[in-house]
């Protein structure tokens, strides 16, 4: 769509484009093309970040037990499994002296919603020693070195743990690991 319009002092008539005006509008509230820029640079960061839209955490607790009875100082792992796609960080929790350990749901944290790997390990290990945990053990090591797992190591593997994949319901849930001496 074009117009007439007198121009300056000249009295002559020029033909126009209604963008052309639209244009010198926008040019005189800033930089020609920051708007684009600015568009451009906020879709791509919704893209990037998800809009917001992360992985929905639960909240877990259970008992672990080792051939049947409670066992202190073990790391429980909860590794979402990217197989059976649920993505997400992975979490953690260590038992205290009654085998129990608790995952608490925050926005931010907690066991992942959908299917997850579970992994045992055992904390002692890492621990120096002559350290007690919870479960108050201070006795030194004749070898004077390293400690021996309590746990059979395939436990700790998030590929091949008999503890395989469990699913993670939103809300509150109780579930309860037991783990054999010899696998």
């Amino acid at each position: 769509m074009s117009y007439h319009r007198k121009s300056g002092n000249t009295k002559s008539y020029q033909t126009r484009n209604l963008c052309d005006d639209r244009l010198r509008e926008l040019k005189g509230r800033g930089r020609p093309g920051m708007f684009r820029w600015r568009m451009l640079s906020g879709l791509s960061l919704m893209a990037l970040t998800g809009c917001g839209g992360g992985p929905e955490f639960a909240s877990v607790e259970g008992v672990v037990s080792l051939d049947a009875k409670p066992i202190a100082d073990v790391e429980v792992q909860f590794i979402p499994d990217i197989t059976q796609a649920t993505y997400g960080p992975p979490n953690s929790a260590y038992t205290d002296a009654n085998g129990r350990y608790r995952i608490t749901a925050t926005r931010t944290s907690g066991a992942v919603v959908g299917k997850n790997r579970i992994c045992v390990r055992d904390a002692t290990v890492m621990m120096p020693l002559g350290a007690g945990g919870a479960s108050g053990e201070t006795a030194s090591n004749p070898e004077g070195s390293v400690r021996r797992s309590r746990l059979p190591a395939l436990y700790s593997d998030a590929a091949r743990s008999p503890l395989g994949s469990v699913e993670i319901r939103p809300g509150s849930q109780t579930i309860h690991f037991t783990i054999k001496s010899v696998p």
